[in-house]
C-alpha cells in the first residue's frame, strides 16, 4: 500500500493536487457534518488535517449543561462508560480517546471511512446519549 501511495506522489502534479484537494475537502465536510449534528462548534485549527477528531465528553457536558453536570458525569461513571453505552444503546462504535493520550472520557472518530450521512448519525448519537446522562443526573 505504501508503494502505491509513493507512486501516487510521482504522478502528474496538477492531477495529484486536484485529487488531494478533493480528498481534503471531503474530510473537512465530514468533520463539519459531525460537529453540526453534535451541536457543537468545530475548531478550525490551521494545519489540522481533520482525519481524526477527539470529542472530550466532560468538556461537551460543561458547555451544554454546566459544571455541576460535568462533575457528576466524571465522578459517577468510569471513563469508558460513554463508549460502551454509545455502542450498546445507540449502535455507534467509536474508539476510546483515552488510549490516544486524549482526555480519559473522550471518543475518537475517524473521518476517513464512512459516508457523509454516517457522521451526522454519529454526532446525533453522541448528543442523544449525553442528554440521556443528563436525565439520569436530574433524577439523582
Amino acid at each position: 500500500m505504501m508503494a502505491l501511495f509513493s507512486l501516487q506522489e510521482l504522478l502528474d502534479a496538477a492531477q495529484h493536487m486536484q485529487y488531494r484537494q478533493t480528498v481534503q475537502n471531503l474530510v473537512h465536510e465530514r468533520y463539519r457534518t459531525l460537529y453540526d449534528a453534535l451541536g457543537s462548534p468545530a475548531d478550525d485549527i490551521a494545519g489540522h488535517a481533520k482525519y481524526y477528531t477527539t470529542i472530550d465528553i466532560p468538556e461537551l457536558a460543561r458547555r451544554r449543561y454546566g459544571q455541576a453536570f460535568a462533575d457528576w458525569l466524571e465522578n459517577t461513571h468510569e471513563p469508558i462508560d460513554f463508549v460502551w453505552r454509545l455502542a450498546q444503546e445507540k449502535n455507534v462504535v467509536l474508539m476510546d480517546g483515552g488510549g490516544f493520550e486524549a482526555p480519559e472520557m473522550s471518543v475518537r472518530v475517524s473521518l476517513a471511512n464512512l459516508g457523509q450521512a454516517e457522521y451526522a448519525k454519529i454526532g446525533n448519537a453522541i448528543a442523544e446519549l449525553l442528554e440521556d446522562y443528563k436525565r439520569e443526573w436530574e433524577r439523582a
